[in-house]
């Protein structure tokens, strides 16, 4: 028997001082603790202690001598130890103990005779110091001596790569292969797959069927066993199937004998209906598989039922009231393809009884580890192709897995993954490749030993994200992937150059990148650049920004300097005439001294004298409107379409032929967590339609009206490869939708025009249709192509925007056409004066109305439109644009002002006026209550708070 020893600590010296143990991995800081000792340094003998078996970093030195006064040496240092030593060769600390106890003879005689020492140390182990390893303080301080070998005469040898990288297959199995393999050993050892045996308790009949089954089977086994040939019989005969296979008693009788009864039959069978179906029968026979299902499982699923994924059926098959043995070996097409079926008409109760067993079963088949079994229970039987995925991934069949995630789930990502995980990674890259993560596919070219593949996709990369607008993204790429630092700041400084979206963000990349590195005469010179150059206010502005942050978080005092003396000459220049970036740049000058309250009482003073002088010319004292912040965007004229929800605001415009949405978070000074997706080769006379679903996981809708379906994509940020939310066209959308919205139940609704007619259809959260219909207006097909089309669904009941109609739809109405041949689904409601450009909708204690806007001002309509005047509001406003706030107050914004409006009573009160220096191109609501936003067309976002 064997004890493992152990030290544990106690509370007494248990054995003289002999040594110390000096904590530290720093020689230098050894030579510094071994001063203050009053011992000669030439005397001192030291053991050097590694950190573990795998990290030979010094955690320490046990320091020895033989002079007298050691165990005064280091006396009350708290980075010395103090140790004893056992048999002048074994040491430890002076009040461990040995567990189990040991006399110290025991303890020696267990160490090898030679001349090593052992330290056994509490946190370490027991540690062998051989002889040739003690060092003296002379070996810290002596320098290395150099050699003269000459090495450059070497010859490189041919290199053989000795480890495996990865096993690819010459013939990749498809899904159906995959279930084909896992069901084509259920029930093998089942002899007959004829009939169900009967439940237990099926009284006299049930008794008759088991006592007769040798029988029947032997009967069976006889009409089926072959026969020897006559002697005239033509050699090689054929039989029906074409296999030389001999004759059974059958086809030895004849053909002459077999014809008449073969015409009987036939002619049988036309007497007799197809459907003689049971439902008595059919019960008892669910009932025998589900105690087939608990006696013998294997046999069971032969005759199992399936309870879900079953396609459309395409006719009715031959009825029957017996469950006749399956066929394991078909694949998941057919899971998908359509044919003539027998239903059975199960009750609920017994579908959850075979839905349960089944997946009994399939739990069954895991813990067993049969994995591929069990996935062929969740697809075949139970339709649960993503619990089928999900069991061959459990059960490290990752190929198989990534083939279902690919083939039938359609999750291209999630293949990759289990590739990855299963070490295919070159079909993982490949994969990767396809979904655009480049940065995933390089990291496994690296580790398939291939850095040239890799490099070369990295650059790829880079210079695409670059040409789409990413420069922070792809100065990543050469940054942290191809260690390019040249390359990544030229890829900064042409963002900051182009004024890209991400400009300034460059611009504080490009100076990190130079700190990082110790390229501070770059920093000067660059920061001497932007305090000489002429630039446009809201430039100057960015460039301050930046500036500002070097000049607090820069490594180099002498940089800081220099950038705090530029951000303050900038400011100067630029914030006499500024406007909209006025608050912007006194925050800026805040920032150089956030302590120094006097500037910041200043700078708010000037700010209130400014805002005093504007807001007499343009704010009605209805109510207080106040400037909070100004964020600049970038890319004037390139933004579209903008809409907000909670924390997170969404905007879409077009970049560089392509169309970008960009999803962002509000933040007490802007915003921060930019994440885009770009969708290549969409021209910019492309309306876009934008909605985000309210309440749900599903992917934030964007579609181009006349463009094809947008595929839908993970948001990329900045400096990570992918988020989990994701957008793109909805799965019912098609080139000729015109216009979709989502309600608060997750209810979508799309108008589409479907030969020369409108189509309004309903969809639920899967993307199942629930309703459609046609939309009967009043217009041409001609003007079908050129109006306006909006939807607002919040309202009871949904309004639609055609032209100058405002319409209603008829779904659940008496009057609803479905017993039509060519239903009607809406009626139009009020005819407008003008072309409606949007609709908004809003319910309160208060109100409950539609806004409708035109091009140039708009029309409030309280509910019930039928019976109400439209009241006109926003008169004189050009290109509206509107958004109700919580509170039920609604703003529009145009071309030069925005108002701001309350309805009460069935009028419009205008509560608020104030001018703008550009167009707008959206207004959405922001994260806090009374707080609204206008993105405007030179790329700014102004944010205001409303006090009424």
């Amino acid at each position: 028997m064997q004890i493992a020893l152990k030290i544990a600590r106690t509370n007494n010296t248990r054995r003289p001082i002999a040594a110390w143990f000096v904590t530290g991995s720093d020689p230098a800081a050894w030579i510094s603790q071994l001063a203050r000792w009053n011992l000669p340094l030439t005397s001192l003998i030291l053991r050097p202690i590694p950190t573990s078996f795998d990290n030979r970093q010094p955690l320490g030195v046990l320091v020895t001598t033989n002079h007298a006064d050691i165990a005064k040496a280091a006396d009350e240092r708290a980075q010395a130890l103090p140790f004893g030593c056992i048999g002048g060769r074994l040491y430890l600390p002076v009040e461990a103990s040995v567990v189990p106890i040991v006399t110290d003879a025991e303890l020696i005689g267990l160490l090898p005779t030679d001349d090593s020492d052992f330290i056994w140390h509490p946190a370490v182990g027991l540690v062998r110091c051989e002889s040739s390893e003690q060092l003296t303080v002379l070996d810290l301080v002596r320098p290395r001596t150099s050699t003269s070998s000459d090495w450059d005469r070497a010859v490189p040898g041919i290199a053989i790569r000795n480890r495996l990288l990865s096993i690819e297959p010459t013939d990749v199995p498809t899904a159906d292969d995959i279930m084909r393999m896992a069901g084509e050993d259920i029930g093998t050892q089942q002899n007959s797959i004829g009939e169900l045996p009967p439940a237990p308790g099926e009284g006299l009949a049930g008794q008759l069927y088991q006592w007769t089954t040798p029988l029947r089977q032997a009967w069976k086994s006889f009409w089926k066993r072959p026969l020897a040939k006559p002697a005239d019989a033509t050699a090689g005969s054929q039989n029906s199937t074409g296999n030389s296979r001999g004759s059974t008693w059958l086809s030895w009788l004849g053909l002459a004998a077999a014809a008449p009864f073969a015409a009987l039959g036939g002619l049988a069978a036309k007497m007799i209906p197809k459907s003689l179906v049971d439902q008595t029968k059919r019960l008892r026979e669910i009932d025998r598989l589900l105690h087939l299902l608990n006696d013998d499982p294997d046999a069971g699923l032969k005759f199992a039922l399936p309870m879900g994924g079953q396609a459309a059926a395409r006719g009715a098959g031959q009825s029957g009231n017996q469950l006749v043995g399956r066929d394991t070996s078909f694949g998941l097409g057919k899971l998908f393809a359509s044919g003539p079926v027998d239903p059975w008409d199960i009750p609920p109760g017994q579908q959850l009884l075979l839905i349960q067993r089944y997946r009994e079963l399939a739990t069954r088949e895991i813990r067993m580890g049969r994995h591929r079994r069990a996935a062929y229970i969740f697809a075949e039987l139970l339709g649960d192709l993503q619990g089928a995925a999900n069991t061959l991934e459990l059960g490290q069949h990752y190929r198989e897995a990534a083939v279902l995630y690919r083939e039938r789930l359609k999750r291209p990502l999630d293949a990759a993954r289990c590739l990855e995980r299963g070490g295919l990674l070159d079909e993982a890259a490949e994969l990767y490749i396809e979904q655009g993560m480049m940065e995933n596919a390089a990291d496994l070219y690296y580790r398939l030993e291939r850095p040239d593949e890799a490099e070369r996709l990295l650059r790829n990369w880079a210079v695409q994200l670059t040409h789409s607008g990413h420069h922070i993204r792809a100065s990543a790429v050469f940054h942290e992937k191809l260690k390019d630092v040249d390359e990544a700041l030229i890829t900064l400084d042409r963002g900051w150059a182009y004024q890209a979206p991400d400009a300034e963000s460059c611009l504080k990349q490009t100076f990190q990148l130079l700190g990082q590195f110790a390229r501070h005469d770059n920093a000067r010179e660059r920061i001497q650049d932007l305090r000489e150059a002429t630039l446009a206010t809201r430039v100057a502005t960015s460039a301050a920004r930046a500036i500002a942050n070097v000049a607090t978080s820069y490594v180099d005092r002498t940089v800081q300097r220099d950038a705090e003396e530029a951000t303050q000459v900038i400011v100067a220049r630029h914030l006499r005439d500024a406007t909209e970036e006025r608050t912007a740049l006194l925050n800026v000058l805040r920032s150089l001294a956030p302590q120094d309250r006097l500037l910041g009482r200043d700078c708010d003073r000037f700010v209130r004298q400014k805002e005093a002088v504007a807001s007499q010319k343009r704010v009605r004292r209805v109510a207080k409107i106040t400037h909070v912040q100004t964020i600049d965007l970038g890319s004037s004229g390139a933004w579209r379409v903008a809409k907000s929800r909670g924390e997170v605001l969404y905007r879409a415009g077009f970049f560089a032929g392509g169309l970008l949405l960009r999803r962002v978070t509000w933040q007490t000074n802007g915003f921060s967590n930019y994440q885009d997706i770009v969708w290549a080769n969409v021209s910019n006379d492309h309306r876009i339609l934008l909605e985000i679903p309210k309440g749900t996981t599903a992917p934030i809708l964007i579609h181009a009206v006349g463009h094809e379906p947008l595929s839908v994509k993970p948001f990329l940020s900045q400096l990570t490869t992918a988020s989990a939310e994701q957008a793109g066209s909805p799965v019912w959308a098609t080139s000729s939708t015109t216009a979709f919205a989502c309600s608060d139940q997750g209810i979508s609704w799309r108008v589409r025009t479907t030969f020369g007619i409108l189509e309004l259809a309903a969809f639920s959260q899967t993307g199942d249709e629930i309703n459609n219909g046609m939309l009967r207006v009043g217009i041409t097909e001609q003007q079908l192509h050129e109006l306006p089309i909006s939807i607002c669904v919040d309202t009871r009941p949904m309004r639609i925007g055609v032209g100058r109609f405002l319409c209603q739809p008829l779904f659940g109405t008496p009057t609803s056409a479905r017993q039509q041949e060519r239903p009607d689904i809406a009626e139009q409601v009020l005819q407008l004066a003008a072309e409606i450009e949007s609709l908004h909708n809003h319910r309160d204690s208060h109100t409950d109305c539609v806004v409708a806007l035109f091009d140039a001002g708009g029309v409030m309509i309280p509910e019930p439109i039928r019976r109400s005047k439209p009241q006109p509001l926003a008169d004189g406003i050009e290109s509206p644009k509107g958004v109700f706030l919580a509170d039920g107050t609604f703003v529009v914004a145009g071309r030069k002002e925005c108002r701001i409006y309350r309805f009460d009573d069935k009028s419009v009160h205008e509560i608020g006026q104030i001018a703008l220096v550009s167009p707008t191109v959206a207004v959405t609501t922001t994260n806090h209550l009374g707080h609204f936003a206008i993105l405007s067309d030179d790329g700014c976002v102004n944010v205001y708070s409303l006090n009424l």
